[in-house]
C-alpha cells in the first residue's frame, strides 16, 4: 500500500525535536523528505537513509541529537541494532 500523502511523515517532522536526525527508507524518500522539510521551514532536519548507520557518520553525533524514524522505514537487522545502540548513546528510548 501506497503511505505517500496521507501526512504521517509531515507530522512526524513538525513534532521531530529540533535539530534530529529523520531517517528514511531510500534515495528518492530522501530526496522528498529534504524537499518536505524545507516547505515545513524544518531545515534544522537532517534527512539520512539507512548507509547513515552503517558508514559510522553518525559517530560525530552529540547526546543531544534526536533520531526520528519515518515511519515507512524498515531497517535489517544489522541496521536495527546499530539504531539501538545510537539511541541508547544519546538516551532515546528506541522506536518501533
Amino acid at each position: 500500500m501506497d503511505e505517500r500523502g496521507t501526512g504521517r511523515t509531515t507530522k512526524q517532522m513538525e513534532a521531530a525535536p529540533f535539530g534530529a536526525i529523520f531517517m528514511v527508507q531510500t534515495r528518492g524518500e530522501h530526496d522528498y523528505s529534504q524537499r518536505l522539510s524545507r516547505f515545513l521551514e524544518r531545515g534544522d532536519l537532517i534527512i539520512v537513509t539507512p548507509d547513515w548507520l552503517e558508514t559510522g557518520r553518525w559517530l560525530g553525533l552529540k547526546r543531544t541529537t534526536s533520531i526520528v524514524r519515518d515511519h515507512a522505514l524498515r531497517l535489517n537487522e544489522r541496521q536495527e541494532a546499530i539504531c539501538r545502540e545510537i539511541e541508547k548513546f544519546v538516551g532515546q528510548s528506541p522506536q518501533r
